[in-house]
């Protein structure tokens, strides 16, 4: 009967992301996995994701978080398929079968034969609830799977050491502890919990618990010690920009006593999402859930509510209570990400229920299974709510298939979230410039539309402002366009992208004496070839070939094959006399595209100047003019 039971939890936790196989790297996938250089080197680079911050591969930005192993798993999967989106879900598929498996077992051992059909329910509304599809069907979300799978199994080996008392199963459960740890900061709760989990499952001496909790709090210890060391050991410091306003908004919380009210409001949808967990999004970021006060009466009603579950929890736990330990093991998990000790670089996630979901679960299969004998109107109920939810997580797992699905349907669950609307405006313009004609107009309408929203929400949103700027630019709107990088300007002087879009506003227009400043202050510091190129065809434009020459040198030392360059650096040393350069780089130019009837002209009119007739007879014949 036991394997038919692990069969039938494992088809249940993989059965709804089956269709995440079709699915390609969405969100911070970009970031974490294709825009990592050390995963892409693949297994060859371990030891410098060992020694470097989680997202240190992508141009060494400094997120000021230390989990190797789930940059490590991406790196074995690139050495074996590649960038083949489909290897990636097929592991996060498995390993979170194998998680709800595991959690089965683990309830079984900590329940021993008191209540089979408990450890059933649990683990059931575990596999099934949609909140998990953020960590299962976005790659990225290999961290939290990795810390759940590795806490569930330091949880098994400490069970077994207060059954056993020897050593190695110690040493096991705080390697499988550090495991997790090397996945997720915040399986540190695993150091409160799992002792408690102890208490809780069998009666045990309190010398092996003081020893357990001891061994696993030293563990701790010394993990942050070394993320400390390797997080302040990176070129660059911890970016100041990851807890904000933007990214949260309890940032903009009234002091300390708005912090709390603002926590404690978030708790109520954390639980509100465990219970209803309809019209999931991305991204809950300013403004989609603001700071509060105690002026909102709400958090009058849910404040007793809170403290009531705490204090009972805490009085059950004196009796080693399931009840009580589910409420504490909620409690305690989401604390790490509460935005109540301290502040976070998010307001709310979904993905940050992925371990404190448990508790939930866990209470819910407690209160229903109280009576040895469940009503038929009950168990009725508990498999409605099992084949919705399956469903619901189905779903809600193809939504991951790509950017703009996601975007797309998450911008009406979410809409005062200033990120989702420039997620979604970005997304639009960024598709838009793949189409043509209409197509085009028609995206970039939309994406003025969100863009809009986005810095109406969040007014000091500058990559939304420079975004809705080049979608305006797209529109050839350029005053609207123009006025957009302005507003950027205004409130960051240094910000470099809008020098450049600036630049090209007037470029666009023929303003090139305006353009010229701007593009080179932009090149001062920085080889960018289109940005150079556009600077030497700006003085060109305005008859001064010969200033404009050493910064399409410069661009071609970054893009030495490119045939509109080079033939733009023909048509310079044309304008200056010097006929043989300018056929020799008119010649490579030719050698990279020999459908340019303009260029085939210039050097028909160059082999002319030079007294080479026959020559410039067949280029003005390959001409058509």
């Amino acid at each position: 009967m036991q394997k038919y039971r692990i069969a039938l939890i494992f088809l249940a936790a993989v059965i709804p992301y089956f269709i995440t196989l079709w699915n390609g790297y969405v969100l911070d996938d970009d970031l974490f996995i294709l825009k990592n250089r050390y995963v892409q080197q693949g297994v060859t680079s371990i030891p410098d994701l060992l020694t470097t911050n989680f997202s240190h591969g992508a141009d060494g930005f400094n997120d000021g978080l230390y989990r190797p192993l789930a940059p490590i798993t991406w790196a074995i999967d690139h050495s074996i398929a590649g960038n083949n989106a489909w290897f990636g879900h097929a592991m996060n598929i498995l390993i979170y079968g194998t998680i709800c498996v595991l959690l089965y077992l683990l309830l079984g051992e900590m329940m021993g034969d008191r209540n089979t059909q408990m450890t059933m329910i649990v683990a059931l509304l575990y596999a099934v609830h949609p909140i998990h599809t953020e960590a299962v069907a976005n790659i990225k979300g290999r961290d939290e799977l990795l810390a759940m799978l590795f806490f569930l199994m330091a949880s098994r080996a400490a069970l077994q050491y207060a059954t056993s008392s020897r050593w190695t199963t110690l040493l096991l459960c705080v390697g499988y502890f550090g495991l997790a740890f090397l996945s997720k900061e915040s399986a540190v709760t695993a150091i409160a919990v799992i002792p408690l989990l102890v208490f809780v499952s069998k009666p045990v001496s309190p010398i092996r618990t003081w020893r357990l909790t001891f061994a696993l709090t030293l563990a701790g210890v010394l993990l942050f010690l070394w993320r400390f060391h390797v997080i302040h050991s990176m070129d660059r410091t911890v970016d100041g920009g990851i807890v904000s306003l933007l990214n949260n908004s309890v940032v903009g919380a009234d002091g300390l006593s708005g912090r709390l009210a603002s926590a404690m409001w978030l708790q109520c949808h954390y639980i509100g999402l465990l219970i209803w967990p309809f019209n999931l999004s991305h991204d809950y970021s300013y403004n989609q859930i603001p700071a509060v006060d105690w002026g909102f009466w709400p958090l009058w009603l849910a404040a007793p509510v809170l403290a009531t579950l705490i204090g009972w929890a805490v009085l059950d736990m004196r009796k080693r209570g399931v009840g009580g330990y589910a409420i504490l093991f909620y409690f305690v998990t989401i604390s790490v990400v509460a935005n109540l000790f301290f502040l976070i670089g998010a307001t709310l996630a979904e993905r940050f229920l992925f371990m404190p979901s448990l508790g939930f679960c866990l209470l819910v299969g407690w209160l229903v299974s109280r009576k040895p004998n469940i009503p038929a109107p009950l168990r009725a109920l508990g498999v409605l709510v099992l084949v919705v939810w399956g469903v619901q997580t189905g779903m809600r797992a193809q939504t991951w298939k790509d950017n703009m699905t996601l975007f797309g349907t998450d911008v009406k669950h979410t809409p005062e979230s200033a990120r989702v609307q420039y997620n979604y405006g970005t997304e639009l313009y960024r598709v838009g410039v793949q189409h043509q004609g209409e197509e085009v107009l028609k995206y970039n309408r939309d994406a003025v539309e969100h863009l809009s929203h986005a810095v109406n929400i969040y007014p000091a949103y500058l990559d939304a402002w420079s975004n809705l700027g080049i979608s305006y630019m797209m529109l050839s709107e350029f005053d609207s366009s123009l006025a957009c990088f302005q507003k950027v300007l205004g409130i960051e002087a240094g910000y470099r992208k809008a020098w450049y879009n600036t630049a090209l506003v007037y470029f666009q227009t023929r303003r090139y004496k305006e353009a010229i400043p701007w593009l080179s202050r932009y090149v001062a510091d920085k080889e960018d070839p289109q940005a150079l190129h556009y600077l030497g065809l700006s003085y060109g434009y305005l008859g001064d070939p010969g200033s404009g020459l050493p910064y399409l040198m410069r661009s071609l030392n970054v893009q030495p094959v490119n045939a509109s360059l080079l033939k733009d650096i023909g048509v310079a040393y044309g304008y200056l006399q010097d006929y043989p350069r300018a056929l020799e780089y008119s010649l490579k130019a030719w050698a990279l595209d020999n459908t340019d009837k303009n260029l085939a002209m210039n050097i028909g009119l160059t082999y002319r100047a030079l007294g080479d007739q026959a020559n410039a007879e067949k280029f003005f014949r390959l001409s058509g003019k």
